[in-house]
């Protein structure tokens, strides 16, 4: 998360107000953001298998043959936007034309009278898509967007990085206004990150039929985005081989938070309805959504990347609990190990330290764990060879 400490100074007093504010003040939007412009060229893909829930805008955008070397910027329009109004944006690298990285953007996330004004002064969440330094010069690109290195598993893939500024980790179809418990200023947010979500997805169905391999993944907020929209892929592609990857995104908040963001975001339009016990609100946890979908899609290799004490992930933890950073790390492995108990198609890597994210930065190439890097244990599953479960000493 950016800004981390001066999130943490500006929130530090908080606590009380972040547990307890009530969003009495809103303005949900009408309609279904995903809904309207429901052209032929990428519309939803009905099945067998349930109620299609996913109508995909007319595809905007250069066609994949059509773009030059290097990265390329896509602003879709129709019901795209960011929290405050500016364009929705996202970038295609081209590469080969049968393999597709799906990569969600993190930036962080607000749900409440006690986040969503401070976005501008504590970087609660980005408000606007931020142009990553590789696209203009690729020298600068990191992790796994670092496209010549050797030993990056996706190397050769096409590379389409979704960009992120609503504040509802790609999930969101609605408008609210906030107040601040403070100085009583009110703040509108567009939680628009599912109609942009689908805009992408429409391009990328649109420019792949049917494709070898796609990976979607992404880190923070990001890797929220890619558990959501992870099975509508699989979904899509019945016959193509799907993977997830979500890096820092454990999902350990508290018991009423999945709840809290129904209700401030209305992501339930993202929650897969042809997945049974898929709405994690339900169960409140995150690992009930990974095993619904890991039930329903076994042939989906699944995966999470965590450091054991991830500075970003507890503290936001710390806000909505007052618990510390001992306590999130032991929920977080009681989740890894409850969706691995039921979950036969996910793998976890837990390494040491207190970083968060990985695949954005050279981390991504180091061993953190034992003597093998994330970028190889990654390349396994993208090899079809399930990952073994790592865990340094103190991470099990």
């Amino acid at each position: 998360m950016r800004k981390i400490l001066s999130l943490a100074l500006v929130l530090g007093g908080l606590t009380s107000a972040l547990l307890g504010c009530s969003d009495d003040s809103d303005e949900n939007s009408s309609g279904a953001s995903g809904a309207a412009g429901s052209g032929g060229g990428a519309a939803g893909n009905p099945g067998d298998d349930g109620k299609e829930d996913q109508v995909y805008p007319e595809a905007a955008g250069p066609a994949l043959g059509e773009m030059k070397a290097g990265w390329n910027e896509i602003q879709p329009g129709g019901e795209t936007a960011c929290s405050k109004g500016s364009p929705f944006r996202f970038f295609v690298r081209p590469g080969a034309s049968d393999k597709v990285v799906v990569e969600f953007s993190g930036g962080g996330a607000c749900w409440n009278d006690a986040t969503c004004p401070l976005a501008a002064a504590a970087s609660v969440f980005t408000e606007t898509v931020e142009t990553p330094d590789y696209v203009g010069d690729e020298a600068k690109a990191k992790g796994i967007n670092d496209h010549s290195r050797a030993d990056n598993p996706v190397k050769d893939w096409t590379h389409v990085f979704i960009g992120y500024c609503t504040g509802d980790i790609h999930t969101g179809n609605n408008t609210r206004t906030y107040t601040d418990p403070n100085s009583k200023e009110q703040v509108t947010i567009n939680h628009k990150g599912a109609a942009n979500a689908r805009a992408v997805l429409s391009w990328v169905f649109k420019n792949f039929q049917d494709p070898q391999q796609v990976l979607v993944t992404g880190c923070s907020a990001g890797g929220y985005g890619a558990t959501f929209w992870a099975p509508h892929v699989k979904r899509r592609y019945k016959q193509s081989k799907i993977y997830h990857f979500s890096d820092a995104a454990a999902g350990v908040v508290s018991p009423s938070f999945f709840a809290e963001i129904n209700e401030s975001w209305k992501p339930q339009g993202v929650y897969p309805s042809y997945i049974p016990g898929s709405d994690p609100s339900v169960k409140a946890n995150l690992s009930s959504f990974y095993n619904a979908v890991g039930a329903f899609f076994p042939d989906m290799p699944m995966a999470q990347y965590n450091t054991l004490k991830d500075g970003t992930q507890a503290l936001y933890f710390n806000f909505v609990t007052g618990q510390d950073a001992g306590a999130w790390s032991k929920l977080m492995l009681g989740e890894m190990d409850a969706i691995r108990a039921s979950s036969k198609n996910f793998s976890s890597y837990v390494a040491p330290g207190d970083t968060h994210c990985a695949i954005p930065n050279d981390d991504f190439y180091k061993a953190a764990a034992g003597d093998k890097t994330l970028a190889a244990w990654l390349g396994e599953m993208l090899q079809d060879k399930k990952p073994e479960n790592i865990a340094c000493p103190e991470c099990k």
